[in-house]
């Protein structure tokens, strides 16, 4: 499986447009980190699946998830355990899709879920959805993100200390690496420069 390796250092300028650009985002994105953390069950899962869909221009239409599934979502340690529980999905559990089910984990944990679509599959050289709505491309997608933390430590560094000080609350490493991937891609993808 071949995977082009994105940018991963920006500069303060490229960090503060991406954030300006995303300023009616990023507040609603705390709001879904906050209803994930309160999710404990299946039952409960259901309206973080609902406000994720919200959140996306799509409708949700389908949820399969056990209490178990659940738990072993919450319970990630790390990236590398995230991608086994991944892996032992017999289907994407929200609307078959792994786009909208990235998103769904990524809630539930966001330090060890990267948010899979497809501005960022495009920076790692996926850009039709039969190139990267499957469960090995989210996995390698996840294990490159692994891999390219170390690489990006002073621009997400930069990124957190930006979104916390303008809106009042923390992301994880993760979360930062992959909103400067999405936010490049985005913005190449619509011919503006970064």
């Amino acid at each position: 499986m071949t995977i082009e390796l994105p940018k991963v250092s920006f500069s303060e300028l490229e960090i503060e447009k991406f954030i300006h650009s995303s300023e009616n985002y990023l507040p609603q994105y705390r709001s879904l980190r906050l209803l994930g953390a309160s999710i404990s069950n299946a039952d409960e899962a259901m309206s973080l699946a609902l406000a994720v869909y919200g959140w996306m221009p799509t409708i949700l239409r389908s949820l399969e998830i056990s209490n178990e599934q659940v738990e072993l979502v919450r319970q990630s340690k790390d990236i590398g355990s995230a991608a086994s529980v991944v892996r032992d999905f017999a289907i994407p559990p929200v609307n078959n899709s792994w786009v909208g089910s990235s998103k769904f984990l990524h809630f539930l944990n966001p330090d060890c879920f990267p948010i899979w679509d497809s501005h960022i599959a495009r920076a790692f050289g996926w850009a039709r959805r039969d190139q990267y709505e499957s469960s090995s491309r989210y996995i390698a997608y996840m294990m490159a993100m692994r891999d390219l933390l170390p690489l990006s430590e002073e621009s997400t560094s930069q990124t957190i200390s930006r979104i916390k000080i303008q809106f009042g609350y923390e992301i994880s490493p993760l979360r930062a690496l992959e909103f400067l991937i999405f936010s490049e891609s985005r913005m190449r993808h619509r011919g503006q420069q970064a």
